[in-house]
């Protein structure tokens, strides 16, 4: 099969809720995973796709995993610790020739 390259799409999982995000010190304590998927024009994630994946944050936020990262089965997993401080994290995600993705978190 041939694939036509399209983007990388960015989507976030994070198990806390916004109440429960919060230490004893009153700061955030907040891991979230990030999937950068490699993708054709339809959003059907190329399995065969291992390419480097770049992420860059804005916002109070360090990553947390190696960056840049190789997809695996078209996927890359990046870890990012959230900040001390409430607010808005914007997260990019670019792979060379690739439409780059990006993703607002609210925090």
């Amino acid at each position: 099969m041939k694939w036509f390259y399209s983007s990388v799409r960015l989507k976030y999982e994070s198990k806390h809720s916004k109440k429960s995000i919060r230490n004893s010190s009153n700061s955030l304590n907040l891991q979230i995973d990030f999937d950068a998927s490699v993708t054709d024009a339809d959003g059907t994630v190329i399995p065969e796709d291992i390419r480097t994946v770049t992420l860059s944050v804005e916002g109070d936020s360090e990553l947390i995993s190696d960056n840049p990262r190789k997809a695996e089965t078209g996927i890359s997993t990046i870890l990012l610790m959230a900040g001390k401080t409430s607010g808005i994290i914007k997260v990019k995600a670019s792979a060379g020739g690739l439409t780059s993705g990006e993703i607002i978190v609210t925090l």
